[in-house]
């Protein structure tokens, strides 16, 4: 009897023991979770936000001291494509919002869209109104896309054997910046609307480029022909680095990888690699970090060549170990860019040198003026990575 009775008090206390076994100790420390390109790009645009968005104009003020230079067109266009960015990210009401008031905003207060001596700086605002528009399919951004591609393509002439002008005032001066970008716009919306004379456009001046303006041996992309007003071609000598401009060589890139979603030509995928592997050893550090090219425009030329090498490493046409190196090299610039680039205190910025921070005060805010596009250069990265991650190509981190 006493045995049961010994037997009966120990049966609750085995229990009790099997079941403390199944659950989790609510002691043990959990793992955090791992930061994601998505959290960065996330963070690096609500800093972008909190430091330049100027909410009276409806515009990014130009520099981190709110000065807003309104004759910096190009700037306000690329800075819709950070937040058209956000909006396709996020699907946030807020964010798709701001992307409709800044397009009031640069209409109100930067310039009337088509009001702009500069073919390329008509493109890069075309090219961000056309994504705003893939978003919300309002008809009045596809209207004001094909008013501004109609002035566009009254750029080519045929001074240098074709190609499209820089500028109204110089139409015998053509580069890299002003066709890159209009191939990528007229493949674009040949998707869109069908057009095949925008496609046989495209068409005509990534081959005009192709045959004017890439280096046939290392595939490096040359600035232009003519600014000087003979023919002689900025960035074709190996001393000339300073015409080898980063966005260049991305914009050609992504004009051929936009092609090749068209018409499955392995041979433009080919051509894009090569001139992504002649940045790779050409205009990087030995760590595989890309040149920094100070402030003003050029803060704005390495994050335009990351977008659209990220187009690049969309394409399916790519082998497993050709998408692995562009990936690669990608996240190699955002790491170092997150890691070293940025202050520690957030709201943040990023360097125009991507393996070194920015100057910064007691509090670990950014010290010194920083321009726009410098800031917007590493926006574009952390945001080309999130689409990276979004589509399973990326671990993380």
């Amino acid at each position: 009897m006493i045995l049961l009775k010994f037997i009966l008090i120990l049966l609750p206390l085995m229990g009790c023991k099997e079941e403390s076994n199944l659950d989790p100790d609510e002691n043990e420390p959990k793992q955090p979770v791992p930061p994601s390109w998505i959290s960065r790009a996330d963070s690096s645009f609500n800093s972008l936000n909190l430091i330049y968005w100027n909410a009276e104009k409806g515009v990014y003020n130009t520099d981190n001291k709110k000065n807003l230079n309104t004759q910096h067109y190009w700037w306000q266009a690329n800075a819709l494509d950070a937040v058209v960015d956000a909006a396709v990210r996020a699907k946030s009401p807020s964010t798709i919002n701001q992307m409709n008031e800044m397009i009031s905003g640069i209409k109100n207060n930067i310039s009337s869209l088509r009001n702009n001596d500069f073919f390329d700086d008509r493109e890069w605002m075309a090219l961000s109104i056309l994504r705003a528009y893939e978003l919300t399919e309002n008809e009045e951004y596809l209207n004001d896309v094909k008013g501004l591609w109609e002035d566009i393509k009254l750029g080519w002439n045929d001074n240098h054997g074709g190609g499209i002008a820089w500028n109204e005032n110089q139409l015998d001066y053509k580069n890299a910046p002003s066709n890159g970008p209009a191939a990528i716009l007229a493949f674009r919306l040949h998707k869109i609307t069908g057009s095949v004379a925008d496609l046989d456009f495209g068409k005509q001046i990534l081959a005009w480029q192709e045959s004017k303006l890439v280096d046939p041996v290392t595939g490096i992309v040359w600035d232009g022909i003519g600014r000087q007003g003979g023919t002689e071609i900025d960035g074709d000598n190996s001393t000339e680095d300073f015409w080898r401009f980063t966005y260049n060589q991305g914009t050609y890139a992504g004009a051929l990888a936009e092609l090749y979603t068209i018409t499955k030509d392995r041979q433009l995928l080919v051509k894009a690699l090569k001139t992504f592997s002649a940045t790779e050893s050409l205009l990087s550090s030995s760590a595989g970090i890309i040149r920094p090219e100070g402030d003003g425009d050029g803060g704005l030329f390495k994050g335009i060549m990351m977008r659209y090498f990220g187009v690049l490493a969309l394409s399916e046409g790519l082998s497993d170990g050709e998408r692995r190196n562009v990936i690669d090299y990608l996240v190699d610039n955002g790491e170092s860019a997150w890691d070293k680039a940025k202050n520690p205190a957030y709201p943040f910025l990023f360097n125009h040198d991507w393996r070194v921070s920015p100057p910064i005060n007691g509090q670990g805010q950014v010290s010194s003026s920083v321009d726009l596009t410098v800031a917007l250069s590493g926006v574009f990265l952390m945001e080309t990575l999130a689409v990276l991650e979004n589509k399973g190509l990326l671990k993380t981190l």
